[in-house]
């Protein structure tokens, strides 16, 4: 098996499908993207903002397939790859 790119482990950490703290008064706050470069959860309104930038991942696609194919084959240590190791 190949080897897997650094923001996997970070995707399957993290939480998705919660409300985001910086938008709790908004509508549509459900944290559901991924950001590639800050290997971390985020909001639309997070990643229209914050985030425009960077590449992201939204999670409801390929979440779920990642977590099964790898939840017993990641590292022990969190590794997120800088903006400039990140396919385009």
């Amino acid at each position: 098996m190949g080897m897997r790119p650094g923001w996997v482990g970070g995707l399957v950490e993290e939480s998705f499908f919660v409300a985001c703290e910086a938008h709790e008064s908004r509508k549509k706050n459900e944290k559901n993207i991924f950001c590639l470069a800050c290997c971390t959860s985020v909001c639309p309104h997070c990643a229209n903002a914050a985030h425009r930038h960077h590449p992201l991942l939204q999670a409801r696609l390929v979440y779920n397939s990642v977590k099964l194919s790898c939840h017993l084959s990641l590292a022990p240590a969190r590794w997120c790859p800088t903006r400039s190791t990140v396919p385009r």
